[in-house]
């Protein structure tokens, strides 16, 4: 949770972060970037057309824990453990989450190779991602 001085970075730091999203279609080593700085700029980009319908809160574990929100289409993202009793949990390395994010990787494919554990009751977690990856291809169709 940021302190109030510290909201004031927010716009510009999920500005620097969609400016980086372009970067990481060109190599950037999936290994090295932080999941929890890539959902984070999502808030920004995201169009709350695609996150209609969706009720969700998800904590993400890359090791770094951090939780994703949607609630009436909107994201929000925030590092630690979710105050809700029962979140989803997902488990994967930090280059799976960008690989899901990017649209890479489905989520079925990355269960499937045990590259990812979701746990908890929940079926928006797939929606989310593939709102993400439209979000990371319209960004790179713009470049």
């Amino acid at each position: 949770m940021l302190t109030e001085f510290g909201e004031g970075l927010r716009a510009p730091v999920i500005g620097f972060g969609l400016w980086g999203l372009g970067l990481m279609s060109e190599g950037i080593e999936l290994e090295t970037a932080r999941p929890d700085m890539v959902a984070l700029c999502m808030t920004g980009a995201v169009s709350p057309n695609l996150l209609s319908g969706l009720n969700l809160e998800c904590v993400v574990h890359t090791p770094e824990v951090s939780t994703m929100s949607v609630r009436e289409s909107a994201l929000s993202v925030a590092s630690g453990e979710s105050q809700s009793e029962s979140p989803i949990r997902l488990h994967c390395s930090s280059a799976t989450f960008i690989a899901l994010t990017m649209g890479t990787l489905t989520s079925a494919q990355a269960g499937w190779a045990g590259d990812a554990r979701v746990l908890g009751k929940g079926t928006g977690l797939p929606k989310l991602f593939t709102a993400f990856a439209a979000t990371t291809w319209e960004f790179k169709a713009a470049l």
